[in-house]
């Protein structure tokens, strides 16, 4: 089937004479991962079908995220898991948040020093995520400190670079589905 834009351009391109060539590539085989949607299903539920940053609960956005990436030997465990709305997961695997063992949001610099953005998460730096209620099905501390030592840019969780000072660590842990938005969500 072809885009609306992609038969544009295909119109306008043939009315100027101009030969376009092929316009999709060779099919290519794709390896499903083995129990992605199982885990997604655990997932979910436990995070009580919200996104544990955003509070998002519009579920096609919603995706199971790796803390430990399956091709860095992550696996299909609760612990290993967030649920995420999907342009949050991308910004997570790509290292620009992530998630300190103490469940705190941290935000990576390089999100402004590269695109000059990110002033959402800058507000919500440091504020608490939701995690499920059993702390044997929360984040593990050896997954989280995997990824803010190996993914996230340009800062780690051990030192290289302090986030904020002890301070600023919460006393509780908030736990379940979110009652209401965030701090930094009210506006």
């Amino acid at each position: 089937m072809t885009s609306i834009i992609e038969a544009m351009l295909k119109h306008q391109m043939l009315t100027q004479g101009i030969d376009l060539g092929p316009t999709q590539g060779a099919p290519i085989e794709v390896i499903p991962r083995i129990g992605q949607q199982a885990f997604k299903l655990v997932i979910s539920e436990k995070y009580g079908y919200h996104c544990a940053i955003t509070g998002e609960k519009v579920r096609p956005v919603l995706e199971a995220a790796h803390i430990q990436s399956v091709s860095a030997g992550g696996q299909h465990r609760v612990d290993d898991g967030l649920l995420l709305r999907s342009g949050v997961h991308t910004l997570y695997d790509r290292g620009y948040i992530g998630v300190d063992t103490k469940y705190l949001l941290r935000v990576s610099p390089a999100l402004r020093e590269e695109f000059g953005n990110g002033d959402w998460f800058y507000a919500c730096e440091g504020e608490q995520i939701t995690v499920p209620d059993k702390r044997i099905e929360r984040p593990k501390d050896e997954f989280l400190d995997w990824h803010n030592d190996e993914v996230l840019r340009g800062v780690t969780n051990r030192g290289k670079r302090h986030w904020r000072s002890a301070a600023a660590i919460p006393r509780t842990i908030r736990v379940g589905p979110p009652r209401m938005r965030p701090r930094c969500l009210r506006r």
